[in-house]
């Protein structure tokens, strides 16, 4: 048997001016992010780049808890 995780993902519920997102980030095998912010009433992708770019800064900002 051969197991092989591809994708670690994190995840974040969001809130912005009384809107909710999930934020899915993920790394792959090859420390690739990928990054996808889900509106949480409509289930869309949000394509709002300054957006994405705020919520990134804030997280890399968090303390780390284990």
């Amino acid at each position: 048997m051969k197991i092989e995780l591809v994708e670690s993902t994190l995840v974040y519920n969001i809130s912005v001016n009384e809107k909710d997102y999930t934020l899915y980030v993920s790394e792959t095998e090859n420390s690739y992010y990928n990054q996808e912010l889900v509106d949480c009433e409509t289930g869309n992708i949000v394509d709002d780049e300054d957006l994405l770019e705020q919520i990134m800064d804030e997280i890399s900002d968090m303390p780390l808890k284990f």
